[in-house]
């Protein structure tokens, strides 16, 4: 099922105290839902309760989200009881969809069980919510979807030390550090051609301690209709991890620790496709500049090597059969 989409545009401008409300035409006709905003541009989403509906949460009140349980009454219909879930502070309106997306496809799934799922739901997202709103460059934003790219789509297995050997929001020598195996991630939205990577300093393609080092290369273009977003793929992430809240955990730890926070910029829902993905081996041979080779040091006064590698230079690195190469790698 595609993420749902709502219309907040279409809702009818009132002024006062009462909630301007549509309802959400796609789900079951014995439950109600709406998407509501008020005067001051608060927007909430609203689950038909049972009066006798306790809210059993731990206390979710921030810039971000407020939950409650409340009577109110919705379009001129007689006061009924809600589960509302509101977003007070705009500079999260993108990340308030992105749970609300969460929360129909739960209540899609388990419509007997709205109010339950819904909350189940809160709980998964209430860290994101907890953070205050920053700004990631666009540089940033890119390469932390390459990182998560290359762990759902190449590294697959979501387990504790797949999690663990993701490194780059932590600032290690590669992206990714196995026993056997690390991995350097580059992203490029570049129009440019050939593609180039940037390489950032004499340490990035230095071969590890031990195991081979590899160069992933991610190329991405701008495509409204491609559906592959930074917050998009949190999404799919975290719901991979649904029955697994540990790992859900270690997740967003490191998600959050790469600079991921909500923002009132529309870097991370700008969506992409994917032009190529390419996995290399970084030999001795391959095109680089690493401390081994300014034998002598750097020149008196260069205190810092920036410089980009042009992927048709690595044709002959490239790994066949990359993706099947790889599982057997992580599996030794």
């Amino acid at each position: 099922m595609n993420r749902p989409m709502f219309p907040w545009a279409s809702l009818p401008s009132k002024t006062g105290p009462r909630l301007s409300a549509q309802r959400l035409s796609d789900l079951p006709s014995s439950l109600p839902v709406y998407i509501a905003s008020d005067s001051n541009g608060v927007r909430y989403l609203l689950i038909k309760a049972g009066s006798g509906s306790r809210l059993d949460l731990s206390s979710v009140r921030t810039r971000a989200l407020e939950v409650r349980i409340e009577s109110l009454s919705v379009s001129d219909l007689p006061a009924e009881t809600f589960l509302i879930l509101a977003c007070p502070d705009p500079a999260f309106h993108s990340l308030f969809d992105t749970l609300l997306a969460d929360a129909i496809l739960a209540v899609t799934r388990s419509p007997e069980e709205a109010v339950d799922v819904v909350v189940q739901t809160v709980e998964r997202w209430k860290r994101f919510c907890t953070i205050a709103p920053a700004t990631m460059s666009e540089e940033g934003v890119l390469g932390l979807l390459g990182e998560l790219w290359f762990l759902r789509h190449w590294v697959t297995k979501l387990t504790r030390q797949n999690l663990l050997a993701w490194k780059g929001p932590l600032e290690g020598t590669h992206d990714f550090q196995w026993s056997n195996v690390s991995v350097e991630v580059k992203t490029s939205a570049s129009h440019r051609h050939p593609l180039r990577h940037r390489i950032a300093g004499l340490e990035q393609l230095e071969p590890p301690s031990s195991g081979d080092l590899y160069l992933f290369s991610l190329h991405l273009l701008e495509d409204d209709l491609a559906g592959n977003s930074l917050m998009e793929l949190i999404r799919l992430l975290r719901g991979d991890l649904s029955s697994a809240p540990e790992l859900r955990d270690l997740l967003d730890e490191r998600i959050i620790a790469a600079g991921y926070g909500p923002t009132a910029d529309d870097k991370a829902v700008r969506c992409y496709r994917v032009q190529s993905e390419q996995l290399y081996r970084v030999d001795e041979a391959f095109p680089k500049l690493v401390r081994s080779s300014f034998p002598s040091g750097l020149p008196p006064g260069v205190v810092n090597v920036t410089y980009e590698v042009s992927i048709d230079a690595c044709a002959a690195f490239r790994v066949q059969s990359a993706e099947a190469l790889f599982a057997r790698l992580l599996s030794t």
